[in-house]
């Protein structure tokens, strides 16, 4: 017979195994300080374009790689852009239902790694904080949206035709609700970095900052009260009313928090 310590072991063990995530990423499979790989949309689906995106804060990325559901490696083709933050964009048009390792090489040396299991469940990729990877891969976004050759005098008349463009918007339906389609986007010239980075917040899951001022007048300078911190969008995705509502709160009454996460 067993012992008794040996029986609880067993089950606790089994039950560990029970309520344990479907995915389990390689000891050896993880993200460094300074490079970061992201994926789009969160829950990827078998057949669906799977945007890679690797961004890095202390030099250029060499190189993508990929190992699919059924162990074969490759390299990835993938557009790189300058720095800082340096990056390197990939797009898988079919992939097919499972985990695939993908990699990011600096110097053949594997600098950054994730694992992304499509077809499965939705994966919370950022911290829920504005941490350094974040703050680069808005940096990068930000570029990407606006990006033209220096000759060409880039414009829209509102801020939609470019976030509903999947090739300049690389957070385009990344909740997978086809959120663009709905969204109103006409933000003001004062409004648009405001807007910009609520957006941000609301597709990665981080939270806003802010704080409700005043214009001051001619006797008085603006005041601020204190600053209000919104985490409405960390955690599981936030449907598109919950991002209108905040939004326009922060453009028609507040001014972000100078050093806030908006």
């Amino acid at each position: 017979m067993p012992s008794r310590f040996f029986q609880y072991g067993i089950f606790a063990l089994a039950l560990w195994v029970i309520g344990a995530p479907a995915v389990f990423a390689a000891p050896d499979c993880q993200q460094s300080p300074q490079t970061h790989i992201w994926t789009f949309p969160q829950q990827p689906q078998p057949g669906a374009p799977l945007e890679v995106l690797a961004v890095a804060t202390d030099t250029a990325i060499d190189q993508l790689t990929m190992i699919d559901p059924g162990g074969e490696q490759m390299p990835l083709r993938s557009i790189a852009s300058a720095g800082p933050p340096w990056s390197r964009h990939a797009t898988l048009f079919r992939p097919s239902a499972g985990i695939y390792r993908l990699e990011a090489l600096r110097g053949g040396q594997i600098v950054a790694c994730t694992e992304v299991d499509v077809g499965g469940a939705a994966a919370q990729q950022s911290s829920g904080e504005w941490d350094l990877a974040t703050e680069a891969l808005y940096s990068v976004w930000i570029e990407k949206l606006f990006d033209a050759p220096p000759e060409e005098a880039l414009s829209f008349n509102s801020l939609a035709p470019s976030l509903r463009d999947p090739e300049r918007n690389l957070l385009f339906n990344a909740l997978g609700a086809d959120e663009e389609r709905r969204l109103p986007a006409t933000p003001d010239c004062a409004d648009l970095p405001y807007f910009l980075r609520s957006y941000f917040a609301w597709k990665m899951g981080l939270p806003v900052g802010y704080r409700a001022c005043n214009r001051g007048s001619r006797n008085r300078p603006p005041s601020c009260e204190v600053q209000t911190i919104d985490r409405r969008f960390v955690g599981d995705a936030a449907p598109l009313s919950s991002f209108r509502e905040l939004s326009r709160r922060i453009m028609t009454r507040y001014i972000p928090a100078v050093g806030a996460p908006v």
